[in-house]
């Protein structure tokens, strides 16, 4: 499914023209950030949302060509409806299916009722089912959504340190995209600002999910690729780029077989 996964997001940046240059370097660096950590391998909630996420984000990007737009917007909704199905704390992605829109799209209000219809939708057939299954306790089921309190978070010395590597690598990335913001498009640079704006919002969602859920922080490993892959589709000197690729691949290793 990674692999999958990898393949669409490499797709996706393509088709909306992230990158001046082409390849399948967001592929490979999805596929890298989702192998370190051993948490990220195992089948989750978070790995199926993430199959939703990624549609999500084509659909943004593509809202602004579109011939038929509110199309386009319930499936928006529709996506992340699912996705706040799945993993609860999620219904944030709310708002910012909202801030995306209005920052791509002039304010129309039936566009945002079709919005809000298909985000609805999926909730509307959730419950349904449920009342059909007699299953009529929604205290019992509110107490299930579990968050996580901050005065129980702890953080594995191993987990620390792939958190610190993953730091410096996406500040690295924001800075060197900065510099290129120049040689794109408008609609282009406004893209990279909802991916970062996605990467917040997934961070914020993946710090309130319970903590027995393993693999949460993999909710932000597609925004995160595509901001690090200005590391290497920056017009910095090659020996920073063959520097920046020989580092991940030694820490890949380390990470691997090591820790």
């Amino acid at each position: 499914m990674t692999l999958f996964q990898a393949l669409y997001l490499n797709y996706l940046s393509v088709r909306n023209k992230l990158f001046h240059q082409t390849g399948y370097l967001p592929a490979l660096l999805f596929v890298f950030l989702s192998a370190i950590s051993s948490s990220f391998r195992a089948f989750t909630a978070t790995q199926l949302a993430v199959c939703f996420l990624l549609p999500a984000m084509n659909l943004i990007f593509s809202i602004g060509s579109s011939q038929s737009p509110r199309k386009h917007l319930f499936n928006i909704g529709f996506l992340f409806s699912l996705i706040a199905l799945i993993i609860q704390p999620a219904y944030m992605f709310f708002v910012l299916m909202y801030l995306c829109i209005a920052f791509l799209r002039p304010i129309y209000l039936v566009e945002w009722v079709v919005l809000l219809l298909g985000f609805l939708t999926p909730i509307y057939f959730f419950t349904t089912i449920l009342y059909l299954f007699d299953f009529t306790s929604w205290i019992e089921l509110i107490g299930k959504l579990q968050l996580l309190p901050f005065k129980d978070f702890h953080l594995p010395v191993q987990n620390l340190i792939y958190s610190v590597f993953f730091v410096v690598l996406l500040i690295t990335g924001i800075y060197l995209l900065q510099s290129q913001l120049t040689l794109l498009t408008i609609y282009v640079r406004r893209c990279w600002a909802i991916i970062f704006g996605m990467l917040v919002f997934s961070s914020i969602v993946a710090l309130f999910m319970h903590q027995d859920q393993s693999g949460n922080w993999l909710l932000v490993v597609p925004a995160s690729t595509l901001l690090i892959s200005n590391i290497f589709t920056s017009d910095k000197r090659k020996q920073f780029v063959t520097f920046a690729f020989y580092f991940v691949f030694a820490t890949l290793i380390i990470f691997r077989y090591f820790l």
